[in-house]
């Protein structure tokens, strides 16, 4: 009898660690199944390290940005095109991280926790993804910026959909240079896309903020009225003007964007209200968009004197704002006061045509 228990005792053990690892077994494919079927050792998607089996891409019009064509990926034939929609297309080797290949690499491969990479094997294809973007109006966009580091966006404040994105510097995916050219200064920064995740110091787009903080703090801010000489002093130093406009109202200052009214503006509201003002519209804030976690801005006050105010009314001090937040901050003023959130990805579709 004794024997007995012994032996039903240690079965029931035996049963237990057996369930026990089920049960991880299960959680780790329920949590790494995806990382699994997409890893660049798996030969249904990649070759030479390189992503190749995948949906297409498309712009806003049906124009193809990206494709797998003869076992191979290839972007559009327009050189500027490629460049222009690197950072949101993204590469396949992986080093753009705010690109779709990277992002939404499980559904360009077709991946699913039910069927695996089955899809993928059966059709030859994965899923397409449609953007939001317009190709041609990203060239023109790249093409301005005439070798330009920077970026550039546009969208529409009342859907949310981003229709210009781009980011220099960048490069051809179907012609990249060497690794000692990437390493170059002409190439510094050429994988991070500067609209979503990179903060610039805003300049005198920063005066609408001003000017939102002056509404609310300054009851008699449209009857007052601001001297411009083309500098304004402060203590034994001054804030630069852009021009001399003489007399303004402080719409006509906006609208002439004075340095010398909004530093006037920015030192009588003071750091603890145009802190408040930053931080409430969102500048020090920071939401996803399309996965991407967009970079935050700063607007740290708490250490300036007068002078420092003055050139914090006008975008300057150690304020640094992301484009893309602040994009969004303009479309809602446009819109009436209701931000509408960016997006790209406009839509995904499988082989059988569902969305």
């Amino acid at each position: 009898m004794h024997n007995t228990v012994k032996r039903a005792f240690l079965l029931l053990f035996v049963v237990g660690i057996f369930v026990v690892g089920t049960v991880i077994l299960g959680f780790s494919f329920f949590r790494n199944s995806e990382e699994w079927a997409t890893h660049r050792a798996n030969a249904h998607i990649y070759s030479g390290g390189q992503i190749s089996a995948a949906g297409t891409i498309y712009d806003s019009e049906g124009e193809i940005l990206a494709q797998t064509k003869d076992s191979k990926r290839t972007y559009n034939p327009d050189s500027a095109v490629r460049k222009a929609t690197l950072h949101a297309v993204g590469d396949t080797e992986g080093f753009m991280s705010t690109g779709v290949h990277a992002l939404f690499e499980s559904e360009l491969t077709g991946y699913n926790i039910v069927s695996g990479t089955y899809y993928l094997s059966k059709y030859g294809i994965g899923n397409d993804i449609n953007l939001t973007l317009d190709a041609k109006v990203c060239k023109t966009a790249y093409n301005a910026l005439n070798g330009r580091k920077g970026t550039v966006g546009v969208y529409n404040y009342k859907t949310g959909e981003i229709i210009c994105m781009v980011s220099t510097p960048t490069y051809d995916p179907e012609n990249k240079p060497d690794t000692d050219t990437m390493n170059s200064d002409a190439y510094k920064a050429a994988y991070i896309n500067k609209f979503l995740s990179a903060s610039y110091t805003p300049g005198s787009v920063f005066k609408v903020v001003t000017s939102a903080c002056a509404i609310e703090n300054i009851p008699d801010i449209y009857t007052r009225t601001f001297d411009c000489d083309g500098e304004y002093e402060v203590g034994q130093t001054e804030v630069i003007c852009n021009g001399k406009h003489g007399k303004q109202t402080f719409e006509q200052a906006l609208n002439n964007s004075c340095n010398s009214a909004f530093a006037e503006i920015s030192i009588e509201l003071g750091k603890t209200k145009l802190q408040k003002t930053a931080t409430d519209l969102g500048l020090t804030s920071s939401f996803e968009v399309d996965r991407v976690p967009l970079s935050r801005g700063t607007a740290d006050f708490s250490k300036a004197v007068d002078i420092d105010m003055g050139w914090a009314g006008i975008g300057q001090y150690t304020i640094t704002a992301n484009p893309c937040m602040m994009m969004t901050l303009m479309g809602a003023i446009a819109n009436d006061g209701n931000a509408v959130k960016p997006y790209y990805v406009s839509s995904i579709t499988t082989p059988k045509g569902f969305s």
